[in-house]
């Protein structure tokens, strides 16, 4: 343990390392962090963290902070126990207020007698989970009294960070970074940081890492980028950089972050997926929607343009035009009528007619059926569009032609018996 916990000379040794500058510059390299005693009372909690779960500027317990979430006290104190044997933790919840999902990593350093935690905020879409902080300066120096506790909060924070030389050269990395790499310290130290750069993000890199070298941010500049490690693989991080103060006697860039990996792996299925339901869209006989209970599009495929004559776009959320709008004022009860059945939760055909866009009433095929949430309530309605009015009309020929025969039928009968 007191090897991991060991720090380089030329950074933890250097003048004015635990200057108020030093540690507002340090805590703006991490990310949302807490550290407390074994029996779960704050010590220290990081400005990003208190704003992440809305608390405000007051520190609490974490069985506190943690008792609006999803997850039981028992089972906290279960996660809380296991870590303060050693063990690693990492778990899941949710919070009743729109916090969204949060990951909650704890790990407990028997030097220090403290347990650190991090929380990690799972956002939508493509967000950044990787949020600056500002520090604290009071709060910073209560927890900050000596140089072991630094020593203790980068090496055991639970993002990616490394030291690097003006240069380049690795001066230091922590545990997770040599972890995510499969390097060990000794390993990593001297070597040049661009070694382990993907070759197709290498210019990027370089130009970003000028400008973390160049100037002290306020908010460091922060990039997505492929690492090579020790076996081979590649791993995405996001990371962020930030030049050393002045004030303090090392020249340098401090990186920190963590992996995105994963997400890169579900972004590349993503896109294979979208292209496979693309390439179905294409040869579909139909347009295929989405909508809402009340007719708005969230989603039709092109071949809807064919069909009304107005393009998808026109329709996705009323952008120009309603649906409703174009259907025949005659049939708009069979509309009516069928959203009663997609509560039934069964897909259901209808037939009825709309106004073209150029004038022309034409015929379509409405199947569709409701999409339910876990409580059983309809969330929306998807299905599928095509155009019949060709079949429609050979129909309406043919019944037409079949009701005159049959009209002149019984005259000729008489004619034949006389």
């Amino acid at each position: 343990m007191t090897d991991r916990l060991a720090m380089n000379s030329t950074f933890w040794n250097a003048s004015k390392i635990q200057s108020s500058s030093f540690l507002s510059f340090l805590e703006r390299s991490l990310k949302p962090l807490a550290v407390y005693t074994p029996q779960g009372e704050p010590v220290y909690a990081s400005q990003s963290l208190l704003e992440l779960l809305q608390v405000g500027d007051t520190l609490v317990s974490f069985f506190d902070y943690f008792s609006r979430s999803s997850t039981p006290q028992n089972v906290l104190r279960a996660y809380w126990e296991r870590a303060l044997k050693g063990e690693p933790t990492c778990f899941l919840t949710f919070f009743k207020e729109d916090l969204g999902e949060i990951e909650c990593l704890l790990e407990f350093d028997s030097n220090t007698n403290l347990m650190f935690a991090a929380l990690v905020a799972k956002s939508h879409s493509d967000r950044a989970i990787y949020d600056l902080v500002q520090a604290h300066e009071q709060t910073i120096m209560a927890l900050i009294k000596t140089k072991q506790y630094w020593k203790n909060f980068i090496s055991n924070s639970p993002y990616f960070f490394i030291q690097t030389s003006h240069s380049g050269q690795i001066i230091y990395s922590n545990a997770i970074a040599q972890q995510l790499l499969g390097y060990r310290e000794e390993e990593l130290a001297g070597r040049h940081i661009t070694e382990l750069i993907h070759p197709r993000h290498f210019s990027e890199f370089e130009f970003i890492f000028q400008q973390w070298r160049s100037l002290l941010r306020l908010q460091p500049l922060g990039i997505e980028c492929w690492w090579r490690t020790k076996a081979g693989q590649w791993i995405a991080l996001y990371i962020k950089g930030q030049r050393f103060p002045s004030t303090l006697d090392l020249d340098g860039v401090a990186i920190s972050g963590y992996s995105i990996t994963e997400r890169k792996h579900l972004q590349h299925k993503q896109k294979v997926i979208e292209k496979q339901f693309q390439s179905l869209l294409e040869i579909f006989p139909g347009a295929v929607f989405y909508c809402d209970l009340f007719y708005v599009m969230k989603f039709v495929s092109q071949p809807i343009e064919d069909i009304t004559g107005y393009s998808p776009s026109t329709f996705v959320n009323n952008h120009l035009h309603s649906y409703l709008n174009i259907i025949h004022q005659d049939d708009i009860s069979l509309i009516r009528d069928s959203l009663v059945q997609s509560t039934s939760g069964y897909p259901h055909t209808i037939e009825y007619r709309i106004i073209h866009a150029n004038g022309q009433v034409k015929w379509v095929s409405e199947r569709k059926q409701g999409v339910f949430n876990r409580n059983g309530n309809l969330l929306w309605l998807c299905g599928i569009l095509t155009d019949i009015s060709d079949s429609k009309h050979n129909h309406i020929d043919h019944q037409s032609s079949l009701r005159s025969n049959y009209k002149g039928f019984p005259l000729r009968l008489d004619l034949q018996v006389q």
